[in-house]
């Protein structure tokens, strides 16, 4: 339940994600003209989705470091590959499983050919 790379997503970086790209600052930087009103609708329909839960995580967004109460966030940080989830993450597994897409951020450096590993 430790993010060890960089790259890792904990839930409080998605929510100050989406909260930063409305604030006026980022869109000064980014957008201009309609391109802006784009972003804006875009990304408050996103927040939207989070809070109807249309769009989740899957962990709650009040999750802490170091919590793993309902047995869905500790997959992520462990040794292991998708594949093995249902294995090594049941409760995870059914979660996703449940969900009609699922988008996985993946670092495709360290994949290997053999899935069995």
């Amino acid at each position: 339940m430790i993010p060890w790379f960089v790259s890792d997503v904990t839930p409080s970086d998605f929510k100050q994600t989406i909260q930063s790209m409305l604030d006026p600052k980022f869109l000064d930087s980014m957008a201009v003209g309609a391109n802006r009103q784009y972003l804006v609708s875009m990304v408050s329909r996103w927040q939207s989705y989070m809070e109807r839960e249309i769009f989740s995580l899957s962990v709650s967004q009040d999750l802490h470091l170091g919590d793993d109460t309902d047995g869905k966030a500790d997959f992520w940080t462990l040794p292991y590959s998708y594949w093995k989830m249902k294995t090594y993450a049941p409760e995870l597994f059914k979660y996703l499983s449940a969900s009609d897409l699922v988008i996985f951020k993946v670092n495709t450096s360290h994949i290997m050919d053999n899935p069995t590993d």
